[in-house]
């Protein structure tokens, strides 16, 4: 589980606001989410390849733990990490992170880089992503994008 303070959602999405919530995820749940972040279903999941997922995997249970039903940085990363370290963890748990709230709060349960796609216009707002960007889209269980 993970404490999280939510706010400035509108609309449909005003029902997520608190001050201070609880969201339920597990250890081997954020773990899922690290290894399946970007990708475009469980096929591409699979085909990053078993050292890859092995080693999220491994760098999810080395820098955090589970205490009193809560997750936490393992004080591994929070004193024994080098900075240039500290980056690289914190980018995948946070793309991790990312991913479960999408799923867990929004019902989304893909999160897909944008490199997957060519030239990508915003439907709201009618402006185009760079195609060289580093944006998420959201897709939902039957592939639309969101």
């Amino acid at each position: 589980m993970i404490t999280a303070t939510i706010s400035n959602f509108t609309g449909q999405y005003a029902r997520l606001n608190s001050p201070q919530s609880d969201i339920d995820i597990s250890l081997i749940g954020l773990a899922r989410c690290v290894m399946s972040v970007g990708q475009a279903g469980r096929h591409e999941v699979l085909q990053s390849g078993f050292w890859r997922l092995s080693y999220l995997l491994c760098m999810t249970f080395a820098h955090v733990r589970e205490e009193n039903g809560y997750l936490r940085l393992s004080d591994l990363f929070m004193h024994r990490l080098d900075q240039s370290e500290k980056i690289s963890v914190s980018y995948q748990l946070g793309m991790g992170l990312s991913k479960a709230c999408a799923e867990l709060l929004l019902d989304i349960p893909w999160l897909i880089h944008t490199r997957h796609f060519g030239n990508i216009t915003l439907s709201r707002s009618g402006r185009r992503l760079p195609q060289r960007s580093n944006y998420i889209l959201a897709q939902d269980q039957l592939g639309n994008q969101i």
